[in-house]
């Protein structure tokens, strides 16, 4: 890819309401909230239909879900009954708006 593409890229990023900026390695996303009092509200339908929609087929997503059950559970027993009860945050009605 050259410079300019990129640079092109960026620019159409920064207009969607995504703001992409040069990290160390590669490129930082950042995503801009989009509400209904927002400058971007008025193209939400638009993006909407320029995505593409995709969902796991049931019968692979219930063999995924059975090979990770094990796994789940360890996490949970850690979280909600070990040690690692203590590094649980609750968030509270005040922490959000």
């Amino acid at each position: 890819m050259t410079t300019k593409n990129f640079k092109s890229q960026i620019a159409n990023l920064k207009l969607s309401g995504t703001n992409a900026r040069m990290g160390a390695m590669k490129a930082r996303i950042n995503f801009t909230p989009v509400t209904r009092n927002s400058e971007l509200w008025d193209k939400v339908d638009e993006y909407k239909r320029s995505l593409n929609f995709i969902a796991a087929k049931d019968e692979e997503r219930a063999k995924w879900e059975a090979s990770k059950r094990q796994e789940a559970q360890g996490l949970v027993d850690y979280f909600s009954q070990g040690a690692g009860k203590a590094e649980v945050l609750r968030l509270n009605r005040e922490d959000g708006r």
